[in-house]
């Protein structure tokens, strides 16, 4: 279902991120890749300020998707735009974020249960969730 949430501050910078990435994209223009980046380091240290902490799961996810857009300047990589660009307005559109429920599969920490085909099918499946994906996606795996 549509999500609109505007008055939600991560919500509106996921949008103009989104809005960056498209730029640069339909556009073919590199600049739209670099406000996305410099809007994703300025929400990071906003975030690193306000949680005090690298490992939260909320920067864990600013910093990943900074490095993957980053990583992405390279020719050979663009790709990865794309794939951000999909998960990002699947995160604006319906609040479905396919990043966070990467980072609940491959970290350890961010999960309290081993990986198993349950949890993965659980984790990727599940609706969107009102907060974070990372203790809901435990919840009913058996």
């Amino acid at each position: 279902m549509l999500q609109l949430r505007i008055q939600d501050h991560d919500w509106r910078h996921w949008l103009l991120t989104d809005l960056a990435l498209a730029w640069g994209l339909l556009l073919n223009d590199e600049r739209g890749f670099y406000v996305a980046i410099v809007l994703n380091l300025i929400e990071l240290t906003r975030n690193l300020w306000q949680t005090r902490d690298l490992w939260s799961f909320s920067t864990q996810i600013r910093w990943h998707y900074t490095l993957l857009l980053i990583a992405a300047l390279w020719p050979p990589l663009h790709w990865i735009y794309w794939i951000q660009f999909i998960g990002t307005t699947a995160m604006v559109l319906f609040n479905y974020c396919p990043l966070a429920r990467m980072l609940v599969l491959m970290y350890p920490f961010n999960r309290t249960e081993p990986i198993s085909w349950a949890l993965i099918k659980h984790t990727l499946l599940r609706p969107p969730v009102s907060g974070s994906i990372k203790g809901a996606s435990e919840n009913n795996t058996q």
